[in-house]
């Protein structure tokens, strides 16, 4: 018993240390989960933190993308590296982004809550002005520079080369800032003006000048030029501004700038050609309808009344007069003109007269200015040259002829005038028809022409029968007294038969007829 308690002792010995064994680590796990809880607390603390770190500088990158410039990006703006010192697409596109900067911070200005975050705005705003000041600054500088090497290469005899892409780019950029832009469009104009200037005279020198003999070539290929010049500026302007609108003052601006020198290479040259060549009055017809022809090409091309058109317009009313007074001096030289007596043959004043419409009626075809005005003009030289000549020949003198039946001895020497002045007439009649006959135009007055002379060919004829019927003695036919009737149907009769002599039934066939040429018989 003794034993067994001594070993109950013991055990209650080890139960105790166990015990206070088992309270220490309790008491040393319930001392670690204090700790540890205050360390997840502290990682976690610390977690959030770094999350809130990272979150506001995605926030700063994004406000330094957004609303600011890189120092790559400043020097690209402002030039102060030579490696920079380029205008590009890079150039345009910072040049872009510092423009919205500014406007973004404009537009978050009038919502701002925050006196600070505006006063922030402010700041980046002016930074961003200080930005683009440069920039434009640089843009304008850059194209007086391509605008002289420009100029340089033209005086070389280069080619002259499309308009680059980044000038137009640096024009529209500069479209806020008139004073540079207005410099800028000074150093183009020069440029183009002079491009025009060049051109000209060489054209002059290489061909133009070869064909002032002919006044025609000459003057047409002026125009074609000035019309090619034309055509070829409002292609720059609608280059430079991405289309071509001549209702916008800027435009119209620049193009009538360019093209000033033009309306004086082309008074200057035609003034010349005018002043030094007597101009035949086809010629002044001609020329008055190749400016307008050519004055309604450049209306299209400008699609504005510009001092280029004045100008052509001027040249046309010059000519047009001087064609009119001509004209006019035609027309007073046949209406005054008295026919002489006792002449058969075709007067000068028809010759020269009618060859002159003849000439001006070949244009008709040709002329390609509206076909109202077209056969206005043509009217007024068919009434200037022709009528009046027509008229002439239906003088009191005419109009009191009358067929001669001679019947006596003494009606021949009135037959000899009446025949004279018949022949007179038909021979200038078929001169004014001939000429008129060419042309489908004249075709009613032609008419008009040939039947009048178609009566006096038959009263020639029948005056020249009854003549030879008397000195044949054929004082009657069929037992008849020779009258205008009856004269007539032996004419008809008569040359009816004639006319078929080479047949071997016709009573006057003649063997010898067979023998003549078909064309002269």
């Amino acid at each position: 018993l003794e034993k067994v308690n001594d070993n109950m002792k013991q055990l209650e010995e080890t139960l105790t240390e166990l015990q206070n064994t088992h309270e220490m680590i309790d008491s040393t796990i319930t001392n670690y989960e204090n700790q540890s809880s205050s360390y997840i607390k502290e990682m976690l603390d610390r977690s959030l933190l770094l999350e809130e770190k990272e979150k506001r500088k995605d926030e700063v990158e994004d406000f330094m993308n957004k609303y600011q410039l890189s120092s790559v990006e400043n020097k690209i703006l402002t030039g102060v590296s030579s490696e920079y010192d380029h205008i590009d697409d890079k150039f345009f596109a910072t040049l872009k982004k510092a423009h919205n900067i500014k406007k973004k911070c404009e537009q978050a200005i009038y919502s701002s809550q925050s006196p600070s975050a505006a006063t922030t705005q402010i700041e980046i705003m002016e930074e961003m002005s200080m930005y683009m000041s440069s920039a434009y600054h640089r843009l304008s500088e850059w194209i007086e520079t391509k605008c002289k090497t420009m100029l340089v290469e033209q005086e070389n005899g280069n080619q002259q080369k499309p308009i680059e892409d980044e000038i137009r780019k640096a024009v529209n950029a500069l479209q806020g800032h008139p004073t540079l832009l207005e410099i800028c469009f000074k150093e183009l104009i020069s440029v183009r003006k002079r491009f025009i200037h060049v051109n000209f005279f060489n054209a002059l020198k290489t061909h133009i000048d070869l064909q002032a003999i002919d006044i025609h070539t000459y003057l047409s290929q002026i125009f074609a030029h000035v019309h090619i010049a034309c055509a070829s500026e409002t292609e720059f302007v609608e280059a430079l501004f991405g289309v071509y609108d001549p209702m916008n003052s800027q435009s119209r601006k620049i193009i009538e700038a360019i093209i000033e020198p033009l309306p004086h290479f082309i008074s200057t040259r035609v003034a010349d050609t005018y002043e030094s060549h007597e101009m035949k009055i086809r010629e002044l017809f001609d020329a008055s309808h190749m400016c307008e022809l050519y004055r309604v090409k450049i209306h299209q091309v400008l699609q504005f009344e510009s001092a280029l058109e004045i100008c052509i317009k001027d040249l046309e009313t010059q000519f047009i007069n001087s064609f009119n007074e001509k004209l006019k001096a035609i027309k007073e030289e046949i209406t005054t003109f008295v026919c002489p007596e006792h002449e058969i043959k075709v007067l000068l004043i028809t010759k020269e007269s009618m060859e002159k419409f003849t000439n001006l009626m070949h244009l008709y075809h040709t002329s390609v200015v509206d076909s109202d005005r077209r056969d206005e003009d043509f009217n007024k030289v068919l009434s200037s040259i022709v009528l009046p000549l027509i008229k002439l020949f239906q003088n009191d003198r005419s109009k009191a002829l009358e067929t001669v039946i001679v019947k006596e001895t003494k009606d021949i020497e009135r037959s000899n005038s009446t025949i004279a002045e018949f022949s007179f007439l038909v021979n200038n009649l078929n001169v004014i028809f001939t000429s008129l006959s060419q042309f489908a135009f004249c075709g009613d007055t032609a008419d008009e022409v040939e039947t009048l002379m178609n009566r006096y060919v038959e009263q020639l004829i029948t005056t020249v029968t009854s003549r030879i019927l008397f000195q044949c003695g054929f004082y009657q036919i069929n037992n008849q007294e020779l009258s205008l009737e009856k004269v007539k149907q032996f004419v008809e009769e008569f040359y009816e038969i004639l006319f078929d002599a080479t047949s071997e039934s016709n009573p006057l066939y003649l063997k010898e007829l067979n023998d003549i040429d078909s064309n002269k018989w």
